[in-house]
């Protein structure tokens, strides 16, 4: 029988929820804390939390809340329907950027590793044996040719500057 262990938090986050609980307590039971950290100076001097308008309110707050909250629960409850939000235009944008990922670019990549890929074979194959390609020239011309365009490169280059 092995047993299921709940998965620890870890204690990084414990700590922090320790103590934001905390704070909020002791802002609750003791808000000068707070005031002190507010941008106006001096509000304590003005505006005390417990009074009995304060409370009251407060009070009338949450007990509406909660009135609201158990005449519509039956609206809370789940339902078998498909709600379209804001996010149905992401999802659409999404399925977008998906087919033309999928089609578009996966297409054009194919195409261009077949060219590299022929292009390579044929590279492959003129390195096997040279002498059977169809269009073989001496190595001697094309040297030639290249002596030629230096000399002349050259000729402008020294004329020029």
């Amino acid at each position: 029988n092995k047993e299921i262990k709940a998965k620890e938090s870890p204690w990084n986050m414990r700590l922090a929820m320790i103590l934001t609980a905390f704070s909020c307590v002791l802002i609750g039971v003791y808000p000068k804390v707070l005031y002190h950290v507010l941008p106006y100076a001096g509000v304590e001097s003005y505006y005390h939390a417990y009074t009995a308008d304060h409370v009251m309110g407060i009070v009338q707050l949450f007990l509406f809340a909660g009135l609201v909250f158990m005449l519509a629960k039956k609206f809370f409850d789940p339902h078998n329907v498909l709600v379209l939000d804001l996010d149905y235009f992401y999802r659409l944008g999404g399925r977008a950027i998906a087919w033309s990922c999928d089609k578009i670019l996966s297409d054009s990549r194919i195409a261009v590793q077949k060219i590299a890929t022929r292009f390579r074979v044929s590279i492959v194959n003129l390195g096997d044996n040279p002498s059977l390609s169809p269009k073989r020239r001496p190595v001697g011309m094309g040297a030639g040719w290249a002596i030629i365009f230096l000399f002349v490169f050259g000729l402008i280059y020294m004329s020029v500057g």
